[in-house]
């Protein structure tokens, strides 16, 4: 068990735009939630549920920072010459793509854990026996 904890925390996607602390919060959640449903423990599940609750929150929080960023790099990349006013369109484009990964990635967690929820029973009307 320690060394399937020590690989979870361990682990980086090489990304370093997210913090270590959502990173490490949100494979927790999945060890919690995987190992309440195995052990039929539901304060263990509920507890990997809410820790996933809580990356839930960083990613919608984040989704006007990225917005934001997005339209100030608009801005910057003509300002500074980088792209020509002909392909700032183009380019503008590329950047609205770029956050709505963002927005795809904020409504794939609040689906998984509206699973979570219904699965451990404090959303949809009790626990499933499946």
């Amino acid at each position: 068990m320690l060394f399937i904890l020590s690989k979870i925390f361990s682990y980086s996607t090489g990304n370093d735009e997210e913090p270590d602390c959502l990173n490490i919060r949100s494979h927790a959640a999945y060890l919690f939630f995987i190992v309440g449903m195995l052990i039929q423990s539901f304060q263990v599940a509920v507890i990997g549920a809410l820790l996933f609750g809580l990356a839930v929150i960083f990613s919608i929080v984040t989704l006007p920072v990225e917005w934001n960023a997005s339209s100030r790099a608009k801005q910057l990349m003509v300002s500074a010459g980088i792209v020509s006013s002909q392909e700032q369109v183009m380019a503008g484009s590329v950047l609205n793509a770029a956050f709505l990964t963002y927005v795809s990635a904020a409504f794939m967690a609040i689906l998984q854990f509206l699973y979570f929820l219904m699965k451990v029973g404090l959303l949809g009307g009790g626990r499933r026996n499946d």
